[in-house]
């Protein structure tokens, strides 16, 4: 998946050249079946599985009859390759797939039926299903999601399951105020991500979070309708310029969904990468995504003046792992306690 140019035995320059996401799989499994995979690599293709299909216990995984040592490195490899996420609940090490718990549906579900149907984990795993991508400044200054009130164990629990890897938190950081992360529920529909499709969630992910900054943190031009504009780059394969676009929608760019054209001293127009452009049919699906995800929230909101200000500078958008272990590390948020049994429940059940 790379091109190496060479001088003699030196490598000079290394090109990449990785096909679109869709196709990865069939080039590892043409590898596969060429090359017998080593005991080590066997034990991650299997641990992975697992993980997949529910969290593991640490005793359970040590359990399955592989050496302790090559237990400990394929774990530690996971964890520090962020492909594994290990969470402590009731005394016991639980081990967890980003690719899947972050975004299992059924999970969700799982967590809000538990401690006898938690009203409040219902209450904000509901709101934040209607509002997705909402910024989690905004709502911790103002105490509030789409109108309802948020007590300060809400605003807690929020932050507590944004940092364990219930909520996907992309960010955009600014020079002015730092990182400001946009929190996001349960994804539209049921069942589980198909893990080829984690690519396209992701650019989904950054084309909200795009949105949102320009909906509810602009600086002179507002969006104020975010599914009419998703469905005017789908349809009609673009959007009209202004000077905020270069740096609202700058990974949107770099994540190869859409290509800026300058129109003008300092604006630029957005225009959707399509077919038969390579990856274009992805970009497409990503669209659909963020239209679903934004979806049933048009409705006029505003964002409080100072929270505008800190975003006009120097935008910049975090991988959603990388962001929630940035919330993780930032603060130590404890929920209420039942919601906290709820969470070490649902983590328990599933292992």
């Amino acid at each position: 998946m790379v091109d190496l140019q060479r001088s003699g035995k030196q490598i000079k320059t290394v090109i990449p050249d990785v096909p679109v996401f869709r196709n990865l799989y069939s080039t590892l499994g043409a590898v596969a079946r060429e090359k017998r995979f080593t005991e080590h690599e066997q034990f991650t293709i299997e641990l992975m599985r697992r993980l997949a299909d529910a969290p593991q216990k640490a005793d359970t995984i040590r359990g399955l009859g592989a050496d302790s040592r090559l237990v400990n490195s394929v774990l530690e490899l996971g964890i520090n390759g962020e492909f594994i996420i290990k969470q402590r609940a009731r005394g016991q090490d639980v081990y967890l797939s980003p690719t899947y718990f972050s975004e299992n549906a059924e999970g969700y579900a799982s967590l809000a039926a538990m401690n006898g149907g938690n009203a409040r984990l219902k209450k904000i795993l509901g709101l934040l299903r209607k509002w997705q991508g909402w910024p989690l400044d905004i709502i911790l200054k103002q105490g509030e999601l789409g109108g309802v009130k948020l007590d300060a164990e809400d605003l807690m629990t929020i932050q507590a399951m944004a940092g364990t890897g219930f909520l996907t938190p992309p960010a955009i950081v600014t020079t002015h105020s730092g990182t400001n992360h946009f929190i996001f529920g349960p994804r539209p529909g049921t069942g589980r991500l198909p893990v080829n499709q984690r690519e396209i969630y992701e650019n989904a992910l950054s084309l909200v979070a795009a949105v949102r900054q320009g909906q509810l943190l602009f600086q002179e031009y507002r969006i104020k309708r975010p599914t009419a504009l998703l469905r005017a780059l789908r349809d009609k394969g673009r959007i009209g310029s202004n000077s905020e676009a270069p740096e609202q929608y700058k990974e949107v760019v770099a994540r190869r969904i859409c290509r800026m054209v300058k129109a003008g001293t300092g604006k630029a127009e957005l225009h959707l990468i399509r077919p038969p452009d390579r990856g274009g049919e992805d970009n497409i699906a990503a669209v659909n995504m963020a239209i679903a995800l934004v979806e049933g929230s048009e409705v006029e909101a505003s964002a409080d003046e100072e929270i505008t200000l800190a975003f006009q500078k120097g935008q910049k958008y975090v991988e959603s792992i990388v962001a929630r272990k940035r919330i993780a590390k930032a603060k130590s948020v404890t929920p209420p306690e039942d919601t906290q049994h709820a969470i070490e429940d649902f983590l328990m059940r599933g292992a």
